[in-house]
């Protein structure tokens, strides 16, 4: 471990985060500080130093309390997920300071209304977005497509960290020969596990040779869910798991999976199925911060279109089921080699070092 003094600041701490911290942890003097909450359970090992720093809410907005900018200047460098809900935090950056600056973040806004669009119009808050990326010193993204809509940042200072979690290696005594479909995440409106269940329901009328469908999560809808399924006569088909958060149990069901399935959103489950070597699949217009990019469509991973074409699938799951095999094989390869933490490791490592060496002191965004 070097002596460097690091920060991240997190809006919201979440518990896949917890892993990645702990590997930074070896490498600085590490602390990791949230602004609204810490998730249940989070998992403290002590390697970094964990804090909260209480901040004013004004609707969706953040203002940071009073002697923020001094408890910075006490690090050299400063990583800061790019969120502009956390207003104070960004209007600080723009100002001269003496510490190292990393933003970090997905690199596009606004993505519930544009999609991962890198050819849209900019916006006034796509100009503000961008001053916090010339103000920093280095850049990191989740993934490389955003270069192409800021082409004017210096590409040397832009490193990409492929936003990922950790797995765990499944025994080969934990191999299925009876692989089911597979659908992981929290159960709200905008995952459209109704659509699911219909797709499903109609592709079951077609063959009695189908895969059944594990549904991993929680949330609102369950309720309504579980009711649609007996509406459909899929319930002998279709089982409601609840929430699991147990990486070994989760584990277990990965390896019973032919396919992962989400129709409206491809977030970090993505990246969780593929490190099990389960292909992904999802619409090619599904909400996504990035991680719908890793999927190569045909080869580790499926892009359908319409419904018809889920259906289609599910219908020729079973006869096809070597074909996802070959998939399950690629999308592990492809976590193993490009997606797994140690390379989103070595995007924060050349970041952080690239920042601390071309720091640029006391500067302000108006010399840009």
């Amino acid at each position: 471990m070097n002596h460097r003094k690091v920060l991240i600041l997190q809006g919201k701490l979440f518990n896949y985060r917890a892993s990645i911290f702990e590997r930074l942890a070896n490498y600085y003097d590490l602390t990791v500080a949230f602004v609204d909450f810490c998730q249940q359970g989070y998992p403290r090992t002590g390697k970094y130093k964990l804090i909260h720093l209480p901040a004013y809410k004004i609707g969706p907005c953040r203002i940071q309390k009073w002697g923020f900018h001094n408890y910075c200047e006490s690090f050299d460098c400063v990583v800061f997920l790019t969120d502009m809900h956390y207003c104070s935090v960004c209007a600080y950056f723009l100002l001269p300071r003496r510490f190292s600056l990393v933003s970090w973040g997905i690199g596009l806004r606004g993505l519930s209304k544009y999609g991962y669009d890198v050819e849209r119009e900019r916006d006034c808050f796509d100009f503000l977005y961008g001053l916090l990326l010339k103000a920093a010193d280095s850049v990191i993204f989740y993934r490389p497509e955003p270069l192409m809509f800021w082409k004017e940042l210096p590409p040397e200072k832009v490193f990409v960290a492929n936003n990922t979690v950790d797995v765990l290696e499944i025994p080969q005594n934990l191999s299925s020969e009876e692989k089911g479909i597979l659908f992981i995440g929290s159960l709200n409106q905008r995952k459209r596990v109704d659509s699911l269940l219909c797709i499903y329901a109609r592709a079951c009328s077609r063959t009695t040779r189908i895969p059944k469908l594990d549904i991993v999560g929680d949330g609102p809808e369950r309720k309504k869910l579980e009711a649609l399924t007996k509406t459909l006569g899929i319930e002998s088909q279709v089982r409601f798991l609840g929430g699991i958060f147990d990486e070994n149990d989760l584990a277990v069901y990965f390896s019973q999976a032919m396919m992962c399935v989400s129709p409206g959103q491809a977030g970090l489950s993505v990246l969780k199925s593929m490190g099990y070597g389960v292909p992904f699949v999802t619409n090619q217009n599904s909400i996504t911060g990035g991680e719908r990019m890793n999927i190569n469509h045909g080869e580790n991973g499926f892009l359908y279109s319409s419904d018809e074409e889920l259906e289609q699938l599910f219908v020729d799951a079973y006869d096809k089921r070597y074909f996802w095999q070959e998939l399950g094989k690629n999308a592990l390869g492809y976590y193993q080699t490009q997606a797994n933490p140690d390379v989103m490791i070595g995007g924060f490592l050349d970041a952080i070092d690239y920042a601390c060496r071309s720091k640029r002191t006391d500067k302000c965004v108006s010399a840009l």
